[in-house]
């Protein structure tokens, strides 16, 4: 059984391979991540994204976008 890259817990099985799994499809060979897991992490990285294009923009740039929008 493969762990979380961020919380380095076990991933459980997903689907038919679960006890109480309703769909009939089988574990993801990929899965990096707790579904929690994976949510928390791509709102970081949206959110650092952001924080990275504000740094490179002038205050001239981020009023005319606060205009348009």
């Amino acid at each position: 059984m493969t762990e979380c890259i961020k919380c380095k817990k076990p991933l459980k099985a997903i689907g038919t391979a679960r006890s109480n799994g309703k769909k009939t499809h089988s574990d993801w060979a990929s899965r990096e991540y707790h579904k929690k897991c994976w949510k928390e992490e791509k709102k970081y990285s949206y959110i650092y994204n952001k924080c990275q294009q504000i740094e490179s923009l002038t205050l001239s740039d981020i009023l005319l976008e606060k205009i348009l929008h």
